[in-house]
């Protein structure tokens, strides 16, 4: 076999890791993704395992959402995404990345706290502060304010990666 070959391969392999990457960088469950792009999360779990997306206007919604292009995605090449692990990136770095709109960012505020209140939920200042990114997030790409069930799905999202 020829090099091209192997190193064909490799970026295949390589391309379901980038796509969830993507996936755990804006903090949204295989379900969740899928719904945005419009496909199954089954296919969404087939691509993280290294199956490329067939349609290419999947592959171009996914390197939407992810802020890259799907060059970055297929071969790694091209714009290539922040870093991917909170661990590794400042909460506010996808925030920074665009304008932010200073009294959508207030209402979302207002919303988690108020959420957290009823639900009398204690969590850590860095878990609130992922929360309501998450929250201005859900914003900024449905245009539309979170409300009870999303904010309890993102608050999953954060408990999940805080333990």
């Amino acid at each position: 076999m020829s090099s091209k070959i192997f190193t064909d391969i490799g970026n295949i392999l390589k391309t379901g890791d980038r796509i969830r990457k993507i996936r755990e960088r804006l903090g949204l469950t295989q379900q969740e993704l899928a719904g945005k792009v419009g496909v199954t999360a089954a296919s969404i779990n087939r691509y993280e395992k290294g199956r490329v997306p067939k349609r290419k206007d999947i592959l171009n919604r996914i390197a939407e959402l992810g802020n890259v292009t799907s060059e970055w995605i297929l071969k790694g090449e091209g714009t290539a995404a922040p870093p991917a692990t909170a661990e590794h990136a400042p909460v506010s770095y996808t925030l920074l990345s665009q304008d932010l709109d200073e009294d959508a960012l207030a209402h979302v505020l207002l919303l988690a706290r108020d959420w957290l209140r009823r639900h009398r939920d204690k969590i850590s200042p860095r878990g609130e502060a992922k929360l309501i990114a998450k929250m201005y997030r859900h914003w900024l790409t449905d245009k539309e304010y979170p409300d009870d069930r999303v904010i309890a799905a993102l608050r999953r999202a954060v408990e999940r990666k805080e333990e």
